[in-house]
């Protein structure tokens, strides 16, 4: 065995050597695991495969070591290179390249000591930084790493675990120990990548998609400007074939307003029911005037203008939607409030939206609910029937909603014109029809509650208000739902999961959203229902996705939720917010002309709300939820981002503790 490879085992430094590495290990978790679902675990395969990568000669020529070059310029290529797709592929900051000293006897080899990667950070400056990580790696071994480069083209090849070490500086480890081990070589003057692979980890498929992702990101330091947050493993030509392929299906967004909406859907169908509640339906008609009145109340007697902000404390009565219908069409901003919070949490929540008045149902909920501004009991007004529609004084781009966002605590403006989109884009994507009758599982004050209120009537179908106690009687609710006729439902997966199937014999449709894992769920109900696994966001003004699951779909954990409906666009991004490829997890982000244009008040989130960079002139929004596309196009949700943290590499599920698979 060569000198340089025993210089850690035999140095006077060991100690020092090691401490330096434990305290930088403390910050890196290990060992690295690639976030890609095209890294299948494959139980029939077995042993080890190499694959091989030639460079294109271009590449090839750039990181080729010239007579007066260092021996180690062209191995900081590769590695810099690899750094930056390893930080897309992985979605973590700190990347491993070895740990010396603590597994194997030839000791040494390169670690990653870089923190965090700077988006801003030029690519020339990036490769002095990776050199630089070389040169600290030795700082406590008996030779130099210059001493070593001279040394370089006497020794036999190498690999360092897991990933890559400088070619040709020391022994190779047992390469069986490790998932994935990288190899620098020459043959017939071309660089070849040579992978060493475990075969129920890895196909060739893969590991040839991840080498030419690699290569793209090499090609890209021939700009020594360029900052490292636009390196992407895409080049252009397939970005533009991405998006065409992914786009959205193009519906020209509407001008109208809810309430324009609204009226002529009570013109075509005035008799037909639009709500029932506890025995109780109003028609189309009924519930139109009813609303006229509490607008004309408003206007009259409130001084309720156009933009003043109302808010009102929902419940599951015809009175509350009456209330939601009433503000709207007096011009005013619906802004519902969660009437089982903490009294001095919807204080605080009242004063941020410093509310022109706030509507109550009756005494106890003048006694118990916050209030701010002026105030309007509902149970004291002397209800007509007869007021005929109001002048519309809103406009398509005027506020119509304002929702809380629980998970990130702020309140979200919505305009008329995003509402009347989504609606009508979710109305025609889940093909509700007239003879629908919807059940408004939702509490009252969830903020897609009165989202999907307005969709039901946007299709002109029916809603159904419901107790929450049927839920834990399942022979009322299943006569409670025959006897109402309600064909479509939706469920979260803990209440779903609670209910048996044939409790919802009659439903036509059963949707569930908000949980990345469905499988189980999916194989009771796919069999005999119409199961759609559904995605979207308050921000989004709804569901912007969905999936019909059948039971041959059903095959993982995490199933997909569909394709973008209406002129959605959905994105896979990065970090820097560069399209990634299907099969690679990122962020799921969100464009179109029914997105929210950010925050009221901005607030501690308003970072998530940035301009498409791929549709100019539209918003988009970052979800926070990680995601990736499947190659027919489907997207597969896996969960909010702040539900994960990693241990030793692996993203765990905070709530549940399990890795996805």
């Amino acid at each position: 065995m060569s000198t340089v490879t025993q210089v850690l085992h035999n140095s006077d430094q060991r100690r020092k050597h090691h401490d330096f590495w434990r305290q930088r290990l403390t910050r890196i978790e290990q060992p690295f695991h690639f976030q890609c679902v095209r890294q299948q675990q494959a139980a029939d395969a077995t042993g080890r495969f190499q694959f091989r990568f030639t460079l294109d000669t271009a590449v090839a020529d750039l990181v080729e070591p010239q007579p007066d070059d260092n021996p180690v310029t062209p191995f900081v290529y590769h590695l810099a290179a690899l750094h930056q797709v390893l930080g897309i592929y992985a979605r973590q900051t700190c990347i491993i390249v070895d740990t010396p000293g603590f597994r194997f006897r030839p000791a040494g080899g390169h670690v990653s000591i870089i923190e965090k990667l700077n988006p801003r950070q030029s690519t020339v400056d990036f490769l002095a930084q990776v050199r630089q990580t070389l040169d600290d790696s030795y700082q406590y071994q008996d030779f130099e790493l210059e001493e070593v480069e001279d040394e370089a083209f006497h020794l036999s090849g190498t690999t360092s675990p897991i990933l890559l070490a400088y070619n040709r500086i020391h022994h190779t480890p047992k390469s069986t120990d490790y998932p994935l081990c990288i190899f620098l070589k020459r043959e017939e003057g071309r660089t070849q990548w040579c992978l060493d692979a475990e075969s129920s980890r890895f196909d060739a498929a893969f590991l040839e998609e991840f080498c030419r992702h690699w290569q793209h990101v090499l090609r890209q330091f021939e700009d020594p400007t360029l900052p490292c947050g636009r390196l992407s493993v895409l080049n252009e030509n397939q970005q533009k074939r991405m998006l065409h392929f992914y786009g959205p299906v193009n519906h020209a967004p509407t001008a109208q307003t809810l309430i324009s909406n609204w009226e002529q859907t009570c013109r075509k169908q005035p008799d037909h029911t639009a709500l029932f509640s506890d025995g109780e339906k109003l028609t189309y008609a009924q519930l139109n005037q009813r609303a006229n009145f509490l607008a004309a109340t408003l206007w009259a007697e409130h001084a309720v203008n156009h933009g003043h902000r109302v808010a009102w404390y929902p419940d599951r009565s015809l009175t509350s939607a009456i209330t939601l219908l009433g503000i709207l069409k007096a011009g005013a901003i619906a802004c519902p409030m969660d009437r089982d919070q903490e009294p001095d949490l919807a204080a605080a929540r009242l004063e941020a939206l410093d509310p022109h008045l706030t509507i109550l149902a009756d005494e106890a909920a003048a006694k118990n609910l916050s209030a701010r501004g002026k105030q309007l009991h509902l149970h004291r007004l002397f209800w007509r029937d007869d007021i005929a529609n109001l002048p519309i004084l809103v406009k398509a781009a005027d506020t119509a909603l304002i929702v809380y966002s629980a998970q990130n605590e702020a309140f979200i403006p919505l305009t008329h014109a995003m509402l009347a989109n989504s609606t009508r884009i979710q109305a025609e994507g889940f093909d509700l029809t007239p003879s629908d009758r919807v059940l408004l599982v939702d509490g009252p004050a969830a903020e897609m509650s009165p989202i999907e209120l307005l969709t039901t009537w946007t299709a002109g179908a029916a809603g159904v208000l419901f107790d929450p106690a049927l839920l834990q009687n399942q022979q009322r609710l299943h006569s409670f739902l025959t006897a109402t006729g309600v064909t479509i439902a939706a469920f979260t997966p803990d209440v779903l999961a609670q209910l048996e199937p044939e409790t919802l014999a009659h439903l036509r449709v059963i949707m569930t959203k908000g949980k990345a894992r469905l499988a189980e769920l999916a194989g009771r109900y796919a069999q005999s229902h119409h199961f759609f696994n559904v995605y979207g966001t308050p921000e989004t003004g709804g569901w912007i996705s969905f999936y019909h699951i059948y039971p041959e779909d059903i095959c993982g954990d995490h199933l997909p939720v569909g394709k973008a409906l209406g002129d959605f666009s959905v994105y896979i991004l990065s970090d820097n917010l560069q399209l990634l490829p299907p099969g690679l997890i990122g962020e799921i982000c969100i464009s179109g002309s029914a997105v929210a244009q950010g925050y009221l008040h901005d607030g501690p989130h308003a970072h998530r709300f940035v301009e498409d960079p791929f549709r100019p002139g539209l918003r988009m929004v970052r979800t926070g939820d990680l995601g990736y596309r499947q190659e027919d196009g489907n997207l597969v949700y896996l969960g909010s981002m702040t539900e994960h943290v990693r241990v030793q590499g692996y993203r765990i599920n905070s709530s549940t503790g399990d890795v996805p698979t």
